[in-house]
């Protein structure tokens, strides 16, 4: 890894840039990346996001897995829905269809 301190950063501030860092892949780790990632999604994006989460702990969830995710829990809310309907009277339950 090296790191590029002595590059201007494109912004108004004109400071130096002390947090870029370039990165040097072996061999077959990019289609290994491309292979994981969102087809939405650029694999420096996918790494960047990884390292950010490491270095803050944070918890971020690539947009495949969070629309995995939100699929999910719109199945349980559907399951959730039908199990109410099972615990209804006849005269309710016909009601609200």
């Amino acid at each position: 890894m090296t790191s590029s301190a002595h590059t201007q950063r494109s912004s108004n501030n004109d400071h130096l840039s002390e947090d870029r860092i370039t990165l040097r892949l072996r061999a077959g780790d990019r289609a290994q990346i491309s292979e994981r990632v969102h087809p939405a999604m650029k694999p420096g994006s996918e790494l960047a996001m990884l390292i950010d989460n490491h270095v803050h702990g944070l918890v971020m969830l690539p947009p495949n897995e969070l629309a995995q995710i939100k699929a999910t829990c719109a199945q349980l809310a559907a399951l959730g829905r039908r199990f109410r309907m099972f615990g209804l009277s006849n005269s309710v339950r016909s009601a609200l269809e």
